[in-house]
């Protein structure tokens, strides 16, 4: 129950006076329709879900409630749990009283704050609470869609009808609907050639309704649900059991869910559920959700049944199967074909194969609920507890693999984990691995640092920014009018850098082991037009990911370079070579990885200083 969690934080926030937010069940359920909606307020709805419950967001307003007015919300100021308990102990009336949905307890009941406006609480959750402040624009949209959903949600009942006999074949049929979308608009029994196959329905009114929802106007739907009498079962034999709910909105399913807690009927489904009908042989069968399997001898409907005389109502053509060739799968609760069958280690049954996933290094199928994941490095997948997740890979790793390696990524001593062959995400030095964005070379000491490394009181990339910036001379040469960076001057100053430097021999080895020896004369210049571009703001160029608009930037800039290079280039065949590539986003891909894998601390110093600040 939410609130036995609510109360476990009461002397966390005691220093405060803050506490979490929580939500009446009513509240949260208009909440929910509204995220669940095609209404543009869906987001601010699902933001507002979010916040509920969540330790890292504290306010003095909670036990959130609707009014009895359309525009008004009502809640309980923290202070009051205060004065009841000091210091956040609890007394044994508060441990009674756990239960998140008694409402005659007095946390809901006594000491509330009435009729508070929803547009004026909703503006303070993200403003003041999140202080990620809401456009009036999105304010306004939320207000009209929750006063519109209180309304419908609060006129519900009106619209639900419960109809018995031929009124379900009539409402069946897909000329009833208010729209043919949905999954309503999707069900296989819509058709007018379907309504002879619903005689089993019809035919049992003892047992069998339809549950229905007029749309706007009372001559169309826009959702349907089965109700059925359960005949036999566990502690249910004579309460009603809800089917599959069919809606055209997403959403319309909670009105159906409301109806049935509001009427005591049930929805979980209970594979021992029976229900009785006509006993004998049908000209016809629906498809069915649930109950799929008939025993026609004796009258019964069920979803867990084997036997000789049992029919399988799983065909969308009117016809029934016998179980030949079928097995039965618990973890699906109907019988499945024995071709699509797997059997899953985790459930120890059969599961349909759309259903599983293949764990090729066990050699065994587990189902899709398994706590898996999925390599792309290794492209396969594992168990979550046999991988480890490499965040500067975005990807899973296997822990026990002799390539996967540990590196430190901060001053705190965190670790992450990555592929030896994945240079451009670390550096090795002394025999430790660091994560390369972090793991700076002091250009004025040639030693490694943390950014986050504390230095006169600032962190390191600060203070070698600011060392930089006055050596760089960078306000009194790249400042344009308004104090803004001139960062096509500095391009253009680190271009000329480049053209007319005459590479090391170590730098011409660390271009041959990344791009290979026949490809030095290509790489060369367009790692030059690489790094120049990657650092400003036209976009990022990566491994993965290139606009049209980025590659157009970079391979403008590629050629103003290759126009400037000395003639030891063959530039007409760089040029040449380029273009292919070009057309090749998949070799374009494999260049920039290249690029990512240089080591630029290679580069002289004081071009590597300029590289730097643009990193910075």
């Amino acid at each position: 129950m939410k609130l036995n969690r609510y109360l476990d934080f009461i002397s966390e926030g005691t220093g405060s006076g803050k506490m979490m937010i929580f939500y009446s069940d009513d509240l949260r359920e208009l909440f929910t329709h509204i995220a669940m909606s095609e209404s543009s307020a869906k987001n601010v709805a699902k933001v507002l879900l979010e916040v509920e419950d969540n330790n890292n967001v504290k306010d003095t307003y909670t036990l959130i409630d609707k009014t009895d007015k359309n525009d008004m919300i009502s809640y309980v100021q923290t202070s009051r749990f205060y004065r009841e308990y000091p210091n956040g102990i609890l007394s044994p009336d508060l441990e009674k009283e756990r239960g998140y949905t008694m409402k005659s307890s007095k946390f809901w009941k006594s000491g509330r704050t009435p009729n508070y406006g929803i547009g004026r609480w909703v503006r303070h959750i993200f403003n003041d609470v999140r202080q990620t402040p809401i456009k009036n624009e999105d304010l306004e949209s939320f207000v009209n869609a929750y006063k519109s959903t209180y309304d419908t949600m609060a006129k519900r009942s009106e619209k639900f009808e419960l109809v018995k006999g031929e009124d379900i074949r009539y409402w069946y049929l897909e000329d009833r609907y208010e729209e043919v979308r949905g999954q309503l608009g999707n069900s296989c029994m819509r058709y007018a050639k379907c309504q002879k196959y619903l005689d089993i329905y019809v035919e049992t009114p003892e047992s069998c309704s339809l549950l229905i929802l007029k749309g706007e106007t009372p001559d169309k739907i826009v959702g349907r649900a089965l109700i059925w009498t359960i005949h036999e079962g566990p502690n249910v034999a004579g309460r009603k059991f809800m089917d599959r709910i069919y809606t055209i909105k997403d959403s319309d399913k909670l009105l159906f869910e409301a109806y049935a807690k509001e009427n005591d009927i049930v929805r979980s489904v209970n594979h021992a559920y029976k229900i009785k009908v006509k006993e004998g042989r049908y000209d016809y069968y629906p498809y069915m959700d649930t109950l799929t399997s008939y025993d026609y001898e004796n009258g019964i409907l069920t979803s867990s049944i084997d036997g000789e005389d049992i029919l399988g109502l799983q065909n969308t053509d009117g016809t029934a199967s016998d179980n030949s060739g079928r097995v039965w799968s618990d973890y699906h609760g109907e019988y499945i074909d024995e071709d699509d069958a797997r059997y899953c280690e985790d459930v120890e049954g059969p599961v349909h194969y759309e259903s599983t996933v293949w764990l090729e290094y066990l050699d065994i199928y587990v189902t899709d609920n398994a706590d898996t994941v999925y390599s792309e490095y290794l492209d396969g997948n594992y168990y979550r507890e046999d991988a480890v997740h490499s965040e500067c890979m975005d990807d899973w790793l296997t822990k026990d693999d002799s390539d996967v390696i540990e590196i430190i990524t901060n001053a705190e001593g965190d670790t992450d984990y990555c592929v030896k062959d994945y240079t451009q995400h670390y550096i090795k030095v002394d025999d430790e691995y660091y994560y390369r964005k972090n793991y700076i070379l002091d250009p004025y000491t040639d030693e490694y640092h943390f950014s986050d490394e504390k230095v006169g009181g600032v962190k390191y990339i600060k203070y070698l920014e600011n060392k930089l910036e006055e050596e760089l001379e960078v306000k009194e040469k790249y400042t344009l009018a308004g104090g803004k960076f001139d960062l096509e001057k500095y391009r253009m100053d680190l271009k000329k850098m480049f053209v007319e430097y005459v590479p090391t021999d170590d730098f011409i080895k660390e271009v041959k082991t990344k791009g290979g020896d026949n490809s030095y004369y290509y790489h060369l210049p367009g790692l030059y037009a690489w790094i120049i571009r990657d650092q400003m703001n036209y976009g990022t160029i990566n491994a993965g990911y290139q606009s049209s608009a980025a590659l157009s930037s970079y391979k403008k800039l590629l050629f103003d370079i290759l126009e400037e290079m000395s003639e030891e280039f063959d530039k007409e065949n760089i040029k040449l070579w380029y273009d292919d590539k070009f057309s090749r986003s998949w070799n374009l891909r494999s260049i920039f990885k290249i690029f990512d894998n240089i080591d630029i601390t290679k580069f002289p110093t004081e071009i590597y200083k300029r590289i730097f600040f643009f990193n910075i």
